[in-house]
């Protein structure tokens, strides 16, 4: 695959993540609150599980070479 179309996939990708990140700051407050009880309610392991997929998350970002 030309080195080119490998990129333009990637910046589609990091593009697209922009774009989700930038509505979700205008979510309506009861969303916000909604997702904030829903994750202060799961029990410690949910949460250390979801903690551990964030991380991942963002090493990923982090190992991206764009």
């Amino acid at each position: 695959m030309p080195s080119s179309v490998y990129h333009d996939n990637e910046y589609k990708y990091l593009f697209s993540l922009i774009v989700l990140f930038y509505f979700l700051h205008f979510v309506p407050q009861m969303w916000e609150d909604f997702s904030c009880k829903t994750v202060t309610n799961m029990p410690i392991v949910a949460q250390a599980i979801l903690l551990t997929l964030l991380i991942v998350f963002i090493f990923q970002i982090n190992l991206a070479v764009i």
